[in-house]
């Protein structure tokens, strides 16, 4: 198990250095997901942006493989969580 405190990412600046984009695309992908649309997984908690690392790096590493050329998904995107 992970531990809390050091899997939490707070503020799109915190989030956008770790995935390596920039901070107003943390935002983008919060207005993707509000509309129900397919995004990395980050929320809101208390009117700051969070993610999680792990969440971040499941949803990368499943974008990763369902895009690899010898798979047969027809997907734009990894499974939700």
């Amino acid at each position: 198990m992970t531990d809390l405190s050091s899997d939490l990412l707070f503020g799109a600046n915190s989030i956008a250095t770790f995935v390596g984009v920039e901070p107003r695309k943390i935002y983008n992908w919060m207005d993707r997901r509000k509309a129900g649309k397919s995004a990395p997984p980050v929320f809101d908690a208390g009117g700051e942006v969070c993610a999680r690392r792990s969440e971040l790096s499941t949803w990368f590493t499943g974008f990763r493989d369902l895009s690899s050329p010898d798979t047969q998904s027809e997907s734009h995107g990894p499974p939700e969580t």
